[in-house]
């Protein structure tokens, strides 16, 4: 049985979804932390569970690393497509798996320095 190839809207539409994924999970997975950690680290103090925060960073970290996947995949898919100059759409696809990558790796930074003061200080200090 020979695999049928899905229509191109079908494959744009995935492409585009893939390249959204990687522009806007590494600063909702930052967000996510920095909203939960805050509404939790009262709860935290008084219970003195430090894994939770640990926790929550190494969901924010896999988070990212799920848009910096999503967008490595589009960046390989997009090089091996010729650049066309009549279209917008590649040079346009381009950026956003290159914006996704270098946001993943600011985030992924910014996530982990913010994070080295829950493994140095308890939570109420």
């Amino acid at each position: 049985m020979a695999r049928s190839q899905p229509p191109p809207e079908a494959s744009s539409t995935r492409r585009d979804a893939a390249l959204w994924v990687g522009v806007l999970a590494p600063p909702l997975a930052w967000l996510f932390l920095l909203q939960v950690s805050y509404s939790v680290v009262t709860t935290d103090c008084r219970q003195a569970q430090p894994l939770l925060m640990h926790g929550l960073t190494l969901g924010a970290l896999l988070l990212v690393g799920v848009g910096a996947l999503a967008a490595w995949r589009s960046w390989k898919a997009l090089r091996a497509e010729p650049a066309s100059l009549e279209s917008e759409g590649p040079g346009r696809a381009r950026f956003m798996a290159l914006l996704g990558l270098v946001e993943s790796a600011l985030f992924a930074l910014v996530i982990v320095s913010n994070s080295i003061s829950t493994f140095l200080l308890s939570p109420c200090d």
